[in-house]
């Protein structure tokens, strides 16, 4: 398995997984803190929270996870371009999954995004995050 999918068993896939932990923790948190501490509205605490979660992706994949440099303003584009496309196309896979597979709903939810973050994971390094050949 390792000889097939190197890059899952590497330390930026490690960090990865590390970044995203850290991501749905804040995804779940910081509605619940904004809206009971600081008695945000909940729509308002949520909307909040998914900007500040995109912020915290980019700059921890950018620079934790892949650690590239070049332009900030044109991976920071892809970056959220990729990952409205990313999320639009997990709510599809998830309802192929819930509803034409017929498999319970938090099982298709684990099976979309997990298979969702080992594609994504080797689409920003390659495409969002590419490191710059210096010669």
């Amino acid at each position: 398995m390792r000889k097939i999918f190197p890059l899952y068993f590497s330390a930026e896939f490690r960090r990865y997984l590390a970044v995203t932990i850290l991501s749905a923790t804040l995804s779940i948190g910081l509605p619940i803190f904004f809206h009971e501490v600081i008695n945000i509205l909940e729509e308002v605490a949520v909307a909040l929270s998914f900007a500040v979660v995109l912020l915290v992706n980019f700059f921890t994949v950018r620079y934790f996870v892949f650690a590239v440099n070049g332009s900030v303003a044109k991976q920071v584009g892809r970056f959220i371009f990729s990952s409205m496309i990313f999320r639009a196309l997990e709510y599809v896979i998830f309802l192929l999954i819930f509803s034409l597979m017929q498999i319970n709903y938090i099982l298709a939810i684990v099976i979309t995004l997990s298979l969702s973050l080992l594609v994504k994971f080797y689409f920003q390094k390659f495409f969002v995050f590419e490191k710059l050949n210096v010669d």
